[in-house]
């Protein structure tokens, strides 16, 4: 982490959620995990994970994760590498880490970091209803 990387929590909306494929990536850093949305976005099926698009659309369900202090500049890298996201070289990665805001459940509105995919991925995928990844897995686990 650079010493101009804001501590923000984390905005998680697929496979690092809870339960999902990569939620094991964040060990025992996280200190807190707030159910929340993402104003404005679309969520389109890479099959295992979704991409998250800013080119309109409703709210993105997800979670807000905090970490700890101690833990995040390793957390963050590895969050980076996951997202093939490169700090030094955002225009080469496939996704970009941008800071945006998220709502609580509470309405209180957040400033978090969210990986975001490059918009050229949206026309050939599949729309996830709702912005609801966890409601998307669990209704094509229902169709076997």
């Amino acid at each position: 982490m650079t010493n101009d990387t804001p501590y923000l929590p984390f905005f998680v909306y697929g496979s690092l959620l809870p339960g999902q494929a990569n939620a094991a990536l964040w060990g025992d850093s996280v200190v807190a995990q707030q159910a929340a949305l993402l104003a404005h976005g679309r969520l389109y099926s890479l099959g295992d994970y979704p991409v998250l698009i800013e080119n309109g659309g409703g709210p993105v369900k997800g979670m807000v994760m905090t970490a700890r202090p101690d833990a995040y500049a390793d957390l963050l890298a590895r969050l980076d590498a996951l997202e093939a996201y490169n700090p030094d070289a955002p225009e080469q990665s496939e996704y970009l880490r941008v800071i945006r805001e998220a709502r609580l459940g509470d309405g209180t509105a957040v400033p978090i970091w969210v990986y975001i995919g490059q918009v050229n991925y949206a026309p050939h995928l599949p729309l996830v209803p709702d912005g609801d990844w966890l409601a998307y897995v669990a209704a094509r686990e229902l169709k076997g």
